[in-house]
């Protein structure tokens, strides 16, 4: 077999959807003849934590753990949050909602720590593995960001031993939305760019998760950039069982929503259906699992129709939420109104692909996510502030939902996972495309 370094800061036990993406694909190559070897940090500050992952670790596979220092424990000292509290950058505050000590915590984080707050661990990672690396006889690396600091460490290995290297883009570096609530000075935004271009020229190639998000990257200099997307693991469903059948129209949302995605059209949009049909309030139930922003909970539960129908629950680990996207009736997709949302497809959307339940997603029409949508006929797109068309939509599937629940089943799983069109995001399938990109770039 050949060998892949692979640098990530997310690994089990971190949840989430940064971890899956090369934990899956570890899972995968030694089918296509790559053994896959793994660089992580030892204890992290993860935002979330998910044992049930660990599951997916391939056995007996190398795994070098190097200790890392985070700066999260001076940051939650000094804005004096609890210990036990976890900083994602998904949910950071809009700056009309920060304190004096937060702003300034953000602005040290933005303009001191690039290009991210685990550039403390480059250095060190790199000492610590450039030890073993002749020994590993790695035919070639591959980095993963965010965070962006793995670049680093893998640039510097690159350099030292002349390995070729394959950097991935799972999100945007200088151009990704939460760039801009650290207050970034010129001077610090020009250093994120200079060390974004020197990634993207001196990495044999990028690799990343959507067409359009390719050539946003081709335009800031990249020569060459191949897109292999997220996906879904059939495994994973093949052998879970379903949930109790539920009388109730559950809209299922998991996951984060911050502010840039909480569209107020959407809770209003319920609370005039409920208005409207009483049988579809008798019948609605809205799931919301995952980290939110505060605010939503409070502007949902202002609407009496809603106050009994929403629950609202924390992150659930992955091998239960496989099991609970059964009982979905349908899935609530949301993305942000922002500069390059066109090529963002989140990893979940994929698992929701399979699980063979409809999609109400709200996103742009000319996207990447509408893109697949549409070939694969699996939900219906609502542009920004379309409250008519959302509301259409929901009552088309409840209508749906009425008449066809019996067909709730595995057999509907199944189904949705032999289509060619849904097929070829599989792991697995996605995996081969990735081993042929490394039998192209390797050493030998």
């Amino acid at each position: 077999m050949k060998r892949v370094l692979i640098i990530t800061y997310y690994w089990p036990p971190s949840g989430g959807s940064g971890v899956q993406r090369w934990l899956k694909f570890s899972r995968y190559l030694p089918e296509f003849g790559w053994e896959p070897v793994i660089l992580t940090p030892q204890d992290p500050d993860y935002p979330v934590v998910d044992a049930s992952l660990a599951r997916d670790i391939p056995p007996g596979i190398r795994i070098f753990k190097c200790p890392i220092w985070e700066p999260y424990k001076l940051f939650k000292r000094f804005t004096r949050q609890d210990s036990g509290h976890q900083v994602s950058l998904g949910i950071l505050p809009e700056r009309k909602h920060l304190s004096i000590k937060e702003k300034i915590s953000y602005w040290i984080r933005g303009n001191l720590f690039i290009p991210d707050s685990r550039v403390f661990w480059v250095g060190k990672a790199y000492r610590y593995i450039r030890k073993e690396f002749p020994a590993l006889n790695i035919d070639i690396i591959i980095s993963t960001g965010p965070p962006h600091s793995m670049h680093l460490i893998a640039m510097k290995l690159h350099r030292k031993f002349n390995t070729p290297w394959l950097a991935d883009f799972r999100d945007p570096w200088t151009q990704v939305g939460y760039l801009r609530k650290f207050f970034l000075s010129s001077l610090a935004m020009s250093r994120h760019r200079k060390l974004e271009r020197k990634v993207l020229i001196n990495a044999a190639s990028i690799l990343t998760v959507s067409p359009r998000l390719a050539v946003d990257i081709r335009n800031l200099g990249a020569p060459t950039v191949h897109v292999v997307t997220n996906g879904f693991d059939e495994k994973d469903y093949l052998f879970h069982d379903m949930m109790p059948e539920t009388k109730e129209f559950r809209i299922s949302h998991y996951g984060l929503i911050n502010s840039a995605r909480d569209f107020d059209f959407i809770w209003e949009g319920l609370d005039e259906l409920c208005d409207e049909n009483p049988v579809f309030h008798e019948h609605l139930q809205v799931e919301l699992a995952g980290n939110r922003d505060p605010s939503i909970r409070e502007r949902i539960l202002t609407r009496p129709n809603l106050t009994a129908k929403v629950r609202f629950e924390p992150y659930i680990a992955h091998e239960e939420l496989i099991t609970r996207y059964r009982s979905a009736s349908v899935f609530l997709l949301l993305l942000n109104d922002m500069p390059l949302a066109e090529g963002y497809i989140p990893r979940k959307f994929f698992e929701y692909l399979a699980a063979g339940r409809p999609i109400v997603c709200v996103c742009r029409n000319d996207s990447d996510l509408a893109d697949i949508i549409n070939e694969t006929g699996s939900g219906r797109i609502i542009g920004y502030n379309e409250k008519k068309n959302f509301k259409e939509a929901v009552m088309h599937y409840f209508n749906g939902y009425r008449t066809e629940r019996a067909k709730q089943s595995h057999d509907a799983v199944t189904a949705s996972l032999q289509r060619s069109s849904v097929k070829k995001y599989s792991r697995r399938n996605l995996t081969a495309e990735l081993a042929f990109l490394l039998e192209n770039h390797s050493v030998r």
